[in-house]
């Protein structure tokens, strides 16, 4: 399943009144909604818009969080990400998205830049191309929440909770490079020793329901990685890749540091990758992966997971 670049495009529009940020007005947050009609569709003339991107749309705005859905008669859709928000101007970035379309979609990781004008509970959208939303979003709820969204493709219960790395800027000098096995020890948890350059001798703990299907599949979950030094803790949103040769890779589409002990602050916003391999013939009970420092691709810090 995938969001078509064009809707999200719209969607990051009407979401910059959930940004955070000094400059973000009062009385945003809520659960907004509008009813998109295909005449409204054709009547912005939005490119690569088609004939299923009408229906209901739903929206909760959490402060520097989002949540949407769409769903219509043909489709389900949902989306949630990050919001960074400066004057009139705002930027979304998709952390995850899921639901069932025929349709082309977004990726986790894409970013928009829009602005936004409000009348009372009533959000419009300007862009500098057309796919601006088709109607008014009005609000219906004045505290965010899920359960206001679709129930047929609701997005993951923890859609609107800030990491609390979201201002975190990580040291410059801050890596690792973490190295082992891991052993599925429980239905939600695999656990394991292993070895990083910068930290010494450790172990590192996932907790999640990782799933092996013969599509890909993205799954929320947690690490903490302990060492001598101290405690790291982090969210991620991760994928299982079904390969030839009774395999799966395993690889993140965004991972951080959200939470460290003292002797180890440095590492707290750092953007990690988890990757590996999982193999039909250890019955789908161990990875050999790494966990690894990324290279800061943002000059502004946000959620990732």
């Amino acid at each position: 399943m995938r969001i078509r670049a064009s809707n999200a495009s719209v969607l990051a529009a009407v979401l910059v009144a959930g940004c955070g940020g000094a400059s973000r007005p009062g009385g945003f947050d809520g659960v907004y909604r509008a009813t998109v009609a295909p005449a409204d569709l054709a009547a912005i003339d939005a490119p690569g818009e088609g004939d299923r991107d009408w229906g209901t749309w739903t929206l909760a705005l959490a402060g520097s969080r989002y949540a949407l859905t769409r769903e219509n008669d043909q489709a389900c859709t949902w989306v949630y990400g990050a919001l960074l928000l400066a004057g009139k101007r705002m930027r979304l970035t998709v952390i995850d998205a899921g639901g069932y379309t025929p349709e082309p979609a977004t990726e986790p990781g894409d970013r928009f830049r829009l602005t936004w004008s409000r009348y009372r509970d009533v959000l419009t959208i300007h862009g500098s191309s057309d796919d601006l939303a088709a109607r008014p979003w009005r609000r219906v709820a004045a505290k965010p929440s899920v359960t206001h969204l679709s129930r047929r493709c609701p997005p993951p219960r923890t859609a609107l909770e800030p990491t609390g790395a979201e201002r975190a800027v990580p040291s410059a000098a801050a890596r690792i490079d973490f190295a082992g096995d891991l052993v599925k020890t429980s239905p939600a948890k695999w656990s394991g020793p292993g070895t990083s350059r910068e930290l010494g001798r450790g172990s590192l703990e996932l907790v999640g329901r990782i799933p092996f299907l013969p599509v890909t599949s993205r799954v929320s979950l947690r690490f903490a990685l302990h060492f001598g030094a101290g405690l790291l803790r982090g969210c991620a949103v991760l994928e299982t890749v079904p390969r030839p040769h009774n395999r799966y890779l395993w690889q993140t589409t965004g991972a951080q540091v959200t939470a460290t002990s003292p002797r180890l602050h440095g590492y707290r916003g750092l953007p990690v990758a988890i990757s590996g391999v999982t193999w039909h013939g250890d019955r789908l009970a161990r990875m050999r992966g790494h966990l690894d420092s990324q290279t800061p691709t943002r000059r502004v810090p946000g959620d990732l997971c």
